[in-house]
């Protein structure tokens, strides 16, 4: 499906949210849409066939999760380094009502598009869930973004825990940042599909 203009807002903010961390030298940028599938990993292409999708799906495969799963996000990184080589996010269309929650509905199928996405963007930069065993924030595991779990009409993994802020500060430590800062890409959109594409390898 193609994906919705009024979930794009919602979307960068879950991002930024992320991008706002001090003491961390991750930063995402918007790029454009693209007609990429964007959910699985070319290593012959290499940078250039493998953009990172977020994608809105109205046909949920039962192969890719089962129906309970409202997102998924698919990370594909080295054993040895533990780089990550690429990313991308599903967002399940057939199961859930996606909008931005402004009060409590009886609706149990309706998500917060930024609550979910927030989550979702921590594994985008490889962040496992949060657990009691591994929480180091103020509160309790289950009020961290990473939490695995979600509630309809929720919306309070919007704002990042304190063991959310650890957990990317761990990983991209300021004091290791790149000498060089990466370039924003310039914005695309196009409708390329990558050659010998085959859907059906992932439905």
């Amino acid at each position: 499906a193609d994906f919705p203009d009024e979930f794009l807002t919602p979307v960068k903010n879950s991002f930024q949210t992320w991008n706002r961390v001090s003491g961390s030298y991750f930063q995402t940028y918007y790029a454009g849409s693209t007609d990429q599938f964007g959910a699985a990993y070319d290593c012959q292409s290499g940078e250039s066939g493998n953009e990172n999708v977020v994608s809105y799906l109205e046909d949920w495969p039962e192969s890719l999760a089962g129906s309970d799963v409202v997102a998924l996000t698919s990370v594909v990184y080295t054993t040895d380094t533990g780089e990550i080589l690429d990313a991308d996010i599903r967002m399940n269309g057939q199961h859930f009502h996606w909008k931005v929650v402004t009060s409590v509905s009886r609706d149990l199928t309706i998500v917060d598009i930024q609550n979910v996405m927030t989550h979702e963007v921590g594994h985008f930069l490889g962040l496992e869930h949060t657990t009691e065993a591994t929480y180091q924030g103020n509160s309790a595991a289950r009020h961290a973004t990473m939490y695995a779990n979600t509630y309809p009409n929720e919306i309070k993994r919007r704002v990042l825990d304190d063991d959310d802020i650890a957990g990317v500060r761990a990983i991209y430590p300021i004091a290791d940042a790149p000498s060089r800062a990466c370039e924003p890409p310039e914005v695309i959109d196009h409708v390329d599909i990558p050659a010998g594409f085959d859907p059906q390898r992932f439905a």
